[in-house]
């Protein structure tokens, strides 16, 4: 049995076998995509999720061109602001 060092450490000898198999299937996936049909559409579903969790928040999306839309940072008092206006907003400075 080991402990959490000797696990830890397996962690960083390389890449298992199976890990590299399955980096092979990709590469192989993505040398026989030509017109890049499944890049796109995981690209268009990324920014679709991404679109939708602003307009969820109900606050701006940061401009940025080169964004790939994979993750992002929400400003917690600008979402808390965004309900309630303004106003309440210097309230809650304090709290943060």
């Amino acid at each position: 049995m080991a402990d959490s060092r000797a696990v830890a450490l397996n962690h960083t000898a390389g890449l298992s076998t199976p890990q590299q198999v399955f980096m092979s299937l990709l590469s192989l996936f993505c040398l026989m995509d030509t017109f890049d049909a499944y890049k796109k559409a995981a690209q268009d579903l990324v920014t679709r999720r991404y679109n939708n969790l602003y307009e969820a928040l109900g606050i701006p999306q940061p401009v940025d061109p080169n964004a790939a839309h994979y993750y992002t940072e929400i400003d917690i008092r600008q979402v808390s602001a965004a309900p309630l206006g303004a106003s309440d907003h210097s309230d809650r400075r304090g709290n943060f």
